[in-house]
């Protein structure tokens, strides 16, 4: 077998592996934290092709990405910060970062732009 085959189901099996435990993080967390189906099927609708096209090549199932992804927004909206919480978005993040996912969560709001850069360009503010 080829090193990059070899690899490429190293990888597989590894994000097989994270998206088990953070499934089984996910069920551990309080029945209101459990989604729908209905959320399950809006968060699959929601994935962008480039997180649809990580999770195929990883052999990894959009349903249950999306049922964590479901839960996750459960967890924010509610503020819970219990031990199952965080343990439960842990396991989601290092899934993400196995799948190189950007979380968007994780990411600088849109908002929050340097106010330095206004300040060397007073042009720009205009125009908002």
């Amino acid at each position: 077998m080829s090193r990059i085959k070899e690899f490429l189901i190293n990888k597989n099996q590894k994000a097989q592996e994270k998206l088990k435990k953070a499934l089984k993080a996910q069920s551990s967390l309080k029945p209101e934290y459990q989604p729908t189906q209905a959320q399950i099927t809006a968060k699959v609708q929601s994935l962008s092709p480039e997180t649809k096209t990580k999770l195929k090549s990883s052999g990894l199932s959009e349903t249950d990405y999306a049922k964590l992804l479901a839960s996750k927004d459960s967890l924010f909206s509610a503020n819970d910060t219990s031990q199952e919480s965080r343990d439960f978005l842990e396991s989601l993040k290092e899934l993400n970062q196995s799948l190189g996912i950007r979380d968007l969560d994780q990411m600088p709001n849109s908002f929050s732009v340097d106010k330095q850069f206004f300040k060397d360009n007073p042009d720009l503010v205009k125009h908002i």
